[in-house]
């Protein structure tokens, strides 16, 4: 599927008065506007989210009308969530809100203005371009690799 174009996402607000009225279609294709720029994965139920580091979790669409985004985030122990929540207040706490926390699970909601902001503290899978010369590098690597097994 294509990217919602700009007239879709104006008039959403139009459209709709509630998100639950909302097609599937335009929830899927939400997110990939930042297609470009981070690291998009389906998830299983079929919805695009952006992928973090660590395989922590991803973002995916909270509210299409308000414009919000949630983080979805699994951690490796109790520990772990409690230093990465000192951190969050530490710095960008004011941005995010905590809407449901498990042992070692946690949901943030946030604007999706903000996403810039919380790149670092979310470690979200950024894209990266490889020149030409470097991608057919890789590919001899892979086929070199595969012919090895054989």
């Amino acid at each position: 599927m294509n990217n919602l174009t700009v007239l879709e996402i104006e008039t959403i607000n139009q459209k709709f008065k509630h998100d639950r009225d909302i097609p599937e279609s335009i929830w899927n294709r939400y997110l990939k506007k930042y297609k470009d720029k981070y690291l998009l994965e389906r998830d299983e139920i079929g919805i695009w989210g952006i992928r973090l580091k660590q395989k922590l979790g991803f973002i995916q669409p909270f509210s299409l009308i308000d414009k919000q985004l949630v983080a979805v985030m699994t951690f490796r122990s109790q520990q772990h969530k409690t230093f990465f929540k000192k951190k969050l207040v530490g710095n960008v706490g004011f941005l995010v809100k905590i809407t449901q926390e498990g042992i070692d699970e946690l949901c943030l909601m946030f604007d999706e203005k903000n996403i810039k902001q919380l790149e670092t503290l979310l470690k979200i899978r950024k894209k990266y371009k490889i020149s030409k010369k470097e991608r057919e590098r890789r590919i001899q690597r892979v086929k070199i690799a595969r012919e090895s097994k054989k």
